[in-house]
């Protein structure tokens, strides 16, 4: 299973996918104070209540306009799911063309929606 994770500045979207199918989703607010541990026990816990077992993730993405927040769901996707994120940014190969001058300034919410 695919753990989706995007870092807005007001929400936290969770996703999990079984193939190409969503099977379970969450929101939440966006908290500068968490730390990894609390953002971790969250997620568990929802995992939880759906029935999903922490070992069926075998894979993260992690889409962030939040810098300070990236590192902590990197940790979280390493400590607690075993793997290293995959991080949407604009030099990812996507086969989408961005045209902006400084294609950095492009948040990778913006590349995940037109992908």
């Amino acid at each position: 299973m695919l753990l989706a994770i995007d870092i807005g500045n007001s929400n936290i979207v969770w996703g999990i996918f079984d193939g190409d199918r969503l099977v379970a989703d969450w929101r939440i607010g966006t908290d500068h104070s968490k730390t990894t541990d609390e953002y971790a026990i969250l997620l568990l816990d929802l995992l939880r209540v759906e029935g999903i077992s922490p070992e069926r993730v075998d894979g993260v993405i992690l889409s962030s306009v939040v810098p300070p927040l990236t590192p902590l769901f990197e940790e979280l996707a390493e400590t607690y799911f075993h793997c290293l994120p995959l991080i949407v940014s604009p030099e990812m190969e996507t086969g989408l063309t961005i045209r902006y001058t400084n294609p950095h300034e492009v948040g990778s919410d913006r590349i995940v929606n037109a992908a």
